[in-house]
């Protein structure tokens, strides 16, 4: 474990950067589509998360590497796709496909009351 001063150490050297460097860096990364994130919900409750367009602006870019021929999922009351035998950027693409928020989390949060047993 890493002590307080070794932290400040490790950043010490580290300049500050001005708001149009930040800028600069967040087009650069928002132009070759390399921002994740999920879109806010919508303060209307009978809009359906998943029915809200995705926040990203362009398209994903491909996965490299090899992938599955076939994927077996199970469909119950989850939707179930054993992780084992994919490859990372896969699972990571899946994960982020299948996220949306919760607003009563999000509500709480705004708040200040606890968020608990809400997932976001």
């Amino acid at each position: 474990m890493t002590s307080y001063a070794d932290q400040w150490a490790f950043l010490a050297p580290i300049r500050k950067l001005n708001r149009p460097e930040i800028e600069e860096i967040v087009e650069a990364a928002e132009a070759a589509g390399r921002i994740v994130g999920v879109r806010m919900a919508p303060d209307d409750e009978d809009v359906a998360p998943w029915k809200i367009s995705p926040s990203r602006r362009s398209l994903e870019p491909p996965i490299t590497g090899p992938l599955p021929h076939k994927i077996e999922i199970v469909l119950s009351n989850e939707v179930c796709i054993p992780k084992e035998d994919l490859p990372p950027a896969l699972r990571n693409r899946l994960i982020r496909l299948a996220a949306f928020q919760n607003p009563e989390f999000y509500r709480a949060q705004a708040m200040r009351l606890p968020t608990y047993e809400k997932p976001c």
